[in-house]
């Protein structure tokens, strides 16, 4: 009797006070409904579509040109060389019993008469007259030099710096194989000269530009679920950077310049290579020992082997005094970004207004480029010795790079935004932050390094519909 007592009152409790808390118009006046529970409008729908165009303020985080220290050269003559090939490989020494090759007369052409002169050193098939034994070099000779056996010398040759001249850093002669002479093409022997010019700059100058461009803006957006969207946004924008600048170097004249390697051999185990080397070995030297031999071998040897070879490079000729002139660099750079942005955004309602909602997401942007670099050397003043007077271009080089980058310019975006609707059309303002972790760099012209990177913080300003 007294649980079902206990019961009837506590069924009694409960419903007089659910009676209380019913609704009245008085309950109604004096507590409205919340804020967050919004009149409907159709963008509160689950499943429908909705897409927003209009502007994007973008403020480009990286366009920059840096100019590093750095050297050009251009060469403006190819010149002719005075002797052997003009071009690299095997070297083809006049050698020929049937025509009397060498000839060894100075009067005769140096690819006929066998004497050619180095600036390192030379080689020379005439009887040097120091030895009662002494023979010029001819077929069928095929070592140049001093010989012990008889002690003779057959020709000779001279090696100025054998420290660097020799393959084993002027060390021990039997230990040498090679010996290696060379020649600037400046015209001495007659030939052509070889002309270029080279440049040295040490400025440093970094040029940043500040871009703030407006481009055109187009999203997509589903909405997935209850304050979640997905969103998909495309934009595009062509941008353009030209910079300019005249830096003061100092200009050289430089040459066009042969090496020549030939075999060498010797029978002194005992003795390093002494300064200024020559094969005209006296009976009464001591350095180098004249009862060893001494031979290169001009032709090659028997059967074609260890024929002598040729390269060429470039060296400043220091007979030349440097001439005052100025570096003008010209760079641009034009691009073309195509940005499409997938992500996901989440809002809440704003009663009888419309939504905040923040969103985050990837961004995929192609960019067609094209960095157009040159680099101008003008003289400030005249060298009769170099054949310039002033106001005369030096070097004139230049480089268009065209390259299309996809994968360094994949990066995140996070945003923030407020959209005003009324009935199915709305107005959306947003700040979003774009990330692009890897800076597009291109560095291949001297001294010149462009670099891209199109993240930073964006404003958009739109307007749409649901449908």
């Amino acid at each position: 009797m007294k649980l079902r007592t206990c019961t009837a009152a506590l069924v009694s409790f409960v419903f007089g006070i659910l009676g209380a808390a019913a609704p009245t118009p008085t309950l109604a006046q004096m507590y409205p409904q919340p804020p967050i529970m919004a009149p409907y409008t159709p963008g509160f729908n689950l499943g429908v579509f909705y897409v927003n165009a209009g502007v994007k303020f973008r403020n480009l985080q990286t366009v920059r040109t840096k100019i590093e220290p750095h050297s050009v050269q251009q060469l403006l003559e190819l010149g002719t060389v005075p002797f052997g090939p003009n071009t690299e490989g095997t070297i083809l020494y006049p050698y020929d019993a049937a025509a009397a090759l060498p000839t060894g007369n100075p009067a005769d052409p140096p690819n006929v008469s066998g004497i050619w002169p180095y600036d390192d050193g030379g080689i020379d098939p005439r009887n040097p007259g120091d030895e009662a034994n002494d023979t010029s070099f001819s077929p069928p000779a095929l070592g140049l030099g001093h010989y012990n056996v008889p002690p003779s010398s057959v020709g000779f040759f001279n090696v100025s710096t054998p420290a660097v001249q020799t393959d084993n850093n002027g060390g021990i002669y039997s230990e040498t194989t090679a010996v290696t002479l060379s020649r600037r093409i400046d015209g001495s022997l007659g030939e052509v000269p070889s002309r270029g010019f080279t440049t040295t700059s040490g400025h440093e100058t970094t040029i940043a530009f500040t871009d703030k461009i407006w481009t055109p803006w187009l999203e997509f957006g589903y909405r997935a679920s209850s304050y979640f969207d997905c969103i998909f946004g495309v934009s595009g924008f062509n941008n353009s950077n030209v910079f300019q600048r005249g830096y003061l170097v100092q200009a050289q004249l430089y040459r066009r310049t042969f090496k020549d390697t030939y075999f060498f051999e010797s029978s002194n185990s005992d003795e390093v290579w002494m300064g200024n080397f020559s094969s005209r070995i006296l009976s009464t030297a001591t350095n180098p020992d004249p009862t060893k031999f001494y031979v290169i071998y001009p032709a090659g040897r028997a059967g074609g082997l260890n024929l002598p070879t040729r390269t060429f490079y470039f060296l400043p000729d220091p007979t030349v005094a440097a001439i005052p002139a100025e570096e003008i660099i010209y760079n641009r750079i034009d691009f073309t970004a195509i940005e499409f942005k997938s992500g996901g955004r989440s809002w809440f309602p704003l009663y009888g207004m419309g939504e905040i909602g923040t969103s985050l997401g990837v961004l995929v942007t192609p960019m067609p480029v094209t960095i157009v670099t040159s680099s101008r050397v003008v003289a400030l003043a005249d060298s009769a010795d170099a054949g310039v007077t002033a106001g005369d271009t030096l070097i004139n080089i230049a480089d268009k790079h065209e390259e299309f980058w996809f994968w360094r310019n994949l990066g995140l975006f996070v945003g923030l935004d407020l959209r005003l609707s009324t009935g199915r059309f709305f107005a959306q303002s947003a700040v979003e932050y774009d990330w692009y972790p890897v800076d597009n760099e291109y560095k291949d012209f001297p001294g010149v390094t462009n670099t891209i990177n199109i993240g930073g913080v964006n404003a958009t300003f739109t307007a749409g519909a649901f449908f």
